[in-house]
């Protein structure tokens, strides 16, 4: 007996949607998809391709706007393949138009799949690449970048080793805190920005409880740290303590204080500037709420 075509498209379908044996609902079985490979290495580019990539980083930083506009679309095109090249060029003998313009590139085209690539690139001997690619990293939040924050850290350049060690903080390492601290002593008022920034991935009742014991220093200064600090690492469970410098004599630790509890209570940032006039209706407001 022959079974018309039709019908033998039709039976896979109609299995598919008949019920199990059992009399329960048909077996689901979701579809599977290839698992996402990391690029073990950049994509190759032909050689003349890097060869004219070369002469197209040399007009980079050309006074013409057109002429450098187009040798970066030119590069922009070549895609993450050109990153070596771009990288390579990446040092102190650059031109500082065209460090800028090799920057702008490397940040659209070594984006966060090619993490791992770029921590490869690492030169010792390229202190302006260290820079650059522990920044790039640092960008991307990720703490399999752990190790070599670490490494950057312990390194003889000041701008990587800071980059390095707020990016610590930032991806949650408990040893950052310690960091956090100094920078926050040393020079409050340039880093607070960094400093507010990393410390949201090491806020925990632990850090709190550290923090707090500043709040029972005999200094106004450590005093300052321990509040400050409080904005962005803080749980609720310091609201009391902080409350209570709402009746100090300091203003600054008045201040302080209700920028913490801004942080604890309602999330938000510190004040930039709270003058003397408005700080005394904003403290007012904060014990009212809080019944201190």
């Amino acid at each position: 007996m022959r079974i018309p075509v039709l019908l033998l498209c039709t039976l896979p379908a109609l299995a598919a949607r008949a019920p199990a044996q059992d009399g329960g609902e048909p077996e689901s079985r979701p579809a599977t998809r290839p698992a996402v490979e990391e690029p073990a290495d950049w994509p190759k580019l032909q050689y003349a391709k890097k060869e004219a990539a070369l002469g197209y980083i040399a007009k980079l930083a050309s006074a013409k706007q057109d002429v450098a506009d187009k040798a970066r679309d030119a590069l922009a095109a070549y895609g993450p393949g050109v990153c070596p090249v771009l990288l390579a060029a990446y040092h102190e003998r650059a031109k500082p138009g065209t460090l800028e313009a090799l920057r702008g590139l490397l940040d659209e085209l070594a984006t966060k799949e090619w993490g791992p690539v770029l921590e490869r690139e690492h030169n010792d001997k390229n202190v302006l690449l260290t820079r650059y690619i522990v920044a790039r990293l640092d960008g991307f939040h990720d703490a399999r970048y752990a190790d070599y924050f670490r490494k950057v850290a312990a390194l003889g350049d000041e701008e990587a080793s800071l980059t390095a060690s707020y990016a610590l903080a930032a991806i949650g390492d408990a040893a950052a805190l310690d960091f956090l601290i100094e920078r926050a002593r040393k020079d409050w008022n340039g880093e607070k920005a960094r400093i507010l920034a990393a410390l949201p991935a090491l806020k925990s009742d632990e850090v709190t409880d550290r923090l707090c014991g500043f709040l029972e220093a005999r200094t106004t200064a450590e005093k300052l740290v321990g509040l400050r600090l409080l904005n962005a690492a803080g749980t609720k469970k310091a609201t009391s303590k902080v409350a209570g410098f709402l009746n100090d004599e300091s203003n600054i630790l008045r201040v302080e204080a209700v920028n913490a509890l801004r942080g604890i209570v309602d999330g938000k940032a510190p004040y930039d500037q709270l003058p003397v006039f408005k700080s005394i209706e904003v403290v007012k407001e904060w014990k009212r709420r809080l019944g201190a």
